[in-house]
């Protein structure tokens, strides 16, 4: 308990069977380990490659929170010193396990009210005894939408776009709808993937990259059903940016379609 805790060097304990009661002595030894360096990735905010949409049941308001992102934290290597000579330990986490035995621990605990943010988040971890902490950096995408144009605010990176087929397409010749995707690679002979997000076109609810009859006929039938949208057609059908579809976000798409209004688009994590 607390009052009676083990330390460093020899301690008693009891072991009883029966009527039989002896004591033995276990003895525990200082961690070995005098610094601790943890390198992780940089990851992309919301970006699926690092993660999910995650939502838990809260028992004091018997409902589902609103959906949250759940990081997965990948660690690329830890770097080990000794106090006892051993020489530093360089390498992945299971290497550290096949040669010295003792698991790396981190307490990643993300939930809806402890949640990972753009920034540096610092996590606590052990080995061997050692405690500490390392670091996790989160960005924002390099993918903005700046006065109507998609660019890249990430140096040494382009952008390519892909209509709903997956064919590349050239915003400078070719109309963008809604559903295309746009991906952030380096601008190199390589293209590593960086991010891609969903463009939304507002209106376009046919992916057919123009708001005309197709998609207020739909869009009509979508409210005289009671149906709704999802996902990133939601995100097209809400013209107005209200959060709902309604009959006012119709009315926008008409005003798009006999040309009273010019379409914008947007981003979408989908």
């Amino acid at each position: 308990d607390e009052y009676n805790q083990w330390v460093c060097g020899t301690n008693t304990a009891v072991a009883e069977i029966g009527n039989f009661r002896t004591e033995f002595d276990v003895l525990i030894s200082p961690t070995p380990i005098s610094s601790l360096t943890v390198t992780t990735n940089t990851m992309i905010k919301g970006s699926s490659d690092y993660g999910y949409m995650e939502s838990e049941w809260n028992e004091n308001d018997q409902d589902w929170t609103n959906r949250y992102f759940y990081y997965f934290i990948n660690i690329d290597s830890i770097t080990v010193t000794f106090s006892d000579g051993t020489p530093t330990f360089t390498g992945t986490t299971g290497d550290f396990y096949d040669q010295f035995g003792y698991d790396f621990y981190y307490d990643l605990s993300q939930s809806y009210s402890n949640q990972l943010v753009v920034g540096n988040n610092i996590i606590p971890c052990s080995l061997m005894g050692y405690e500490g902490t390392f670091t996790v950096k989160i960005i924002e995408s390099p993918i903005e939408l700046v006065n109507g144009e998609i660019i890249t605010t990430m140096s040494g990176t382009k952008l390519k776009f892909y209509d709903i087929y997956w064919d590349e397409v050239d915003p400078s010749v070719d109309a963008l709808g809604t559903y295309y995707t746009v991906e952030c690679v380096t601008d190199d002979v390589n293209e590593d993937h960086i991010d891609s997000m969903y463009i939304v076109v507002y209106g376009d609810v046919s992916s057919d990259t123009v708001v005309d009859d197709s998609d207020i006929d739909d869009a009509f039938s979508y409210i005289i059903n009671g149906s709704d949208y999802y996902g990133v057609l939601a995100d097209a059908a809400d013209v107005n940016h209200d959060g709902v579809f309604d009959a006012f976000d119709i009315a926008l798409m008409d005003l798009i379609a006999s040309g009273r209004r010019t379409t914008e688009i947007g981003l979408s994590r989908g």
